[in-house]
């Protein structure tokens, strides 16, 4: 029996064994599940928290992040979701691809008397204008001035963004400053709606645009990733020596027509209008158009956002504006027209593979006096653009401009304590007047 009992000791050992090294490597498994969460929480705000750090290295590898999730968000619907872009050009099978030819004409303009004003009207207040472009318009501005967006469209021109929350970062309240100091009153779109995709952005701009004045010239932007750089007086200006009713910006990056056969660069190399200069692609986060105009484009937009929703089943908040806004200038719809010189809107994201043609504009980038200039092209934009991988520039270039730096003496930028109390119209329809303290509590 002692032998019996012996082996059968030694066998329970070895069970008692087993089960001990198994609850081990259990908690070891559980131990490093909890630190890739704990690691991944730790990426995410260094992402984030290196913008307030002002140093350049925080500012290129915040971007850095920034741009590859751009990147890796592009493809994903450029690929994955072909049916829900708005492709003009090529649908997958069994549904033959729609012609442009047979699109629904553009909804009809709204007459300016079918709908009232959006914000009621009030007195214009007076702009500094670009003190290096058009040295004739008064220097400096009114010490204690505190610009209010509540008219309609005060001076001829109105400039418009669409954001719903302020983001996990700061660059919307950089984008703010930078509208403020150059005497920009930004009608911020959609503020306090929750989001659920890039058609809202076509949505709120459409319902903006049907309760302004005929005559206004509007420019819209994005909101997380612009800075300006002019006042609207210089902008108008430009716009009206260009003489083209609708100009977007033009990029070095062709997206997401790239991913439409597989990187190959058909489309656009081939169903692109030629370009003078590398921007030669549209990017639709930059515009200016008459208000007429506008409402044609996104009218049409929205239109045929919902034929493509319900013919290919998808959300129509899946569905990509630029490559919808893209496949109408290349089709020469509207009379769209790109600013390939840069004068006013500069998008920054470069592109260094094949099939596009080698593109960077940080090279071209001169800092003179605090005001960014594209040297190669001698002109001064008036909105830069971070779009992409050129998120790494953005904080670089925003700590050397004028207001920043305070190099520029013709120039006097307004102090914290104005920034605070600077009133913006926020929201859909007539909005709300919100302090830039409000909006940006944690940028003070």
């Amino acid at each position: 029996m002692n032998p019996s009992r012996k082996t059968t000791f030694r066998f329970h050992g070895k069970q008692k064994t087993r089960k001990a090294r198994d609850v081990i490597v259990v908690c070891l498994l559980g131990l490093l599940v909890c630190w890739v969460f704990v690691a991944s929480y730790i990426v995410d705000k260094n992402v984030s928290s290196p913008l307030d750090d002002g140093s350049a290295g925080a500012s290129h590898e915040a971007g850095r992040a920034a741009g590859v999730e751009d990147a890796a968000d592009s493809v994903y619907i450029g690929e994955g979701k072909k049916a829900a872009t708005g492709n003009l050009r090529e649908v997958p099978p069994p549904l033959p691809p729609p012609s442009p030819t047979i699109l629904r004409p553009p909804a009809p303009v709204v007459p300016s008397s079918d709908t009232g004003p959006l914000l009621p009207p009030a007195s214009p207040s007076a702009a500094t204008g670009n003190l290096r472009a058009n040295p004739e318009v008064a220097t400096g501005r009114v010490v204690g001035s505190k610009s209010v967006v509540d008219g309609p469209c005060d001076g001829g021109i109105i400039a418009m963004t669409y954001a719903t929350f302020g983001g996990k970062d700061d660059r919307f309240c950089r984008s703010i400053e930078s509208a403020a100091q150059h005497d920009v009153p930004w009608r911020i779109l959609g503020w306090g709606k929750d989001w659920h995709g890039l058609t809202q952005k076509l949505e709120g701009s459409l319902d903006a645009l049907r309760n302004l004045p005929d005559e206004c010239t509007v420019i819209f932007t994005d909101a997380y990733d612009v800075l300006y750089a002019d006042d609207l007086v210089t902008i108008k200006r430009k716009y009206e020596e260009m003489g083209e009713p609708v100009l977007f910006a033009g990029e070095c990056g062709c997206w997401p027509q790239i991913t439409r056969d597989k990187g190959k660069g058909h489309v656009c190399l081939f169903d692109y209008p030629e370009s003078p200069t590398p921007y030669k692609y549209l990017n639709s986060g930059q515009w200016i158009a008459k208000k007429p105009a506008a409402l044609q484009i996104f009218s049409a937009l929205i239109e045929e956002a919902h034929v493509y929703a319900e013919r290919y089943k998808v959300p129509i908040s899946k569905i990509n504006d630029q490559e919808m806004v893209s496949d109408m200038y290349m089709d020469g719809r509207f009379g769209i027209q790109l600013d390939h010189h840069n004068k006013i809107f500069q998008a920054m994201h470069a592109t260094h593979a094949k099939p596009l043609e080698e593109c960077d504009p940080w090279p071209e980038m001169e800092n003179i006096d605090g005001v960014w200039e594209n040297k190669i092209h001698g002109t001064s934009p008036s909105i830069f653009h971070f779009n992409g991988g050129g998120k790494i520039h953005h904080l670089e270039m925003e700590r050397a401009m004028w207001y920043k730096q305070g190099t520029n003496q013709k120039r006097v930028a307004l102090r914290k304590d104005e920034q605070r109390s600077l009133k913006l119209r926020v929201g859909d329809g007539l909005g709300r007047l919100a302090t830039f303290e409000e909006i940006c509590p944690s940028y003070f």
